[in-house]
């Protein structure tokens, strides 16, 4: 069965912003790959899945971030209210923290009962200072 939403894509990044009249701000925008200076670490982030409404309707929509070892790190369960259809509707979550052990991948998938599907996948590596893209202090929780 076909579902009556299409998660496109989704972007990480430092933080969203309401302006005023509702539009989001979406700041500090992380590439697929994101470079650490160093490991344990915990970014706070926001990720920002961008919606196809295929069809008019309310519909149960969950999301959750799986770290490498197969880890739900974050859920957010809710609906999706298409009133038209229409491409490129985004829905901010955050902020929140992402454990990371050290380098490999965690992803955003979402769906609804049981039925989840992988939207983005984003990479993390150690780098020097110079490179990172996320300077790890050890404050990334505050």
């Amino acid at each position: 069965m076909s579902k009556p939403y299409r998660v496109a894509t989704a972007l990480l990044c430092d933080d969203v912003r309401i302006e005023e009249g509702g539009k989001p701000m979406i700041i500090g925008i992380s590439s697929p790959v994101i470079g650490f200076t160093k490991f344990p670490a915990k970014p706070r982030v926001w990720v920002v899945p961008i919606i196809d409404a295929l069809e008019i309707g309310v519909y149960p929509l969950s999301f959750r971030i799986v770290n490498d070892a197969g880890e739900k790190v974050f859920e957010a369960d809710g609906a999706f209210d298409a009133d038209e259809i229409l491409n490129g509707t985004v829905a901010p979550l955050g902020p929140f923290t992402i454990p990371l052990d050290g380098p490999g991948s965690f992803r955003l998938e979402a769906g609804s009962e049981g039925d989840f599907d992988i939207v983005q996948t984003w990479q993390t590596r150690l780098e020097s200072p110079d490179q990172a893209a996320i300077k790890t202090t050890g404050d990334e929780e505050k």
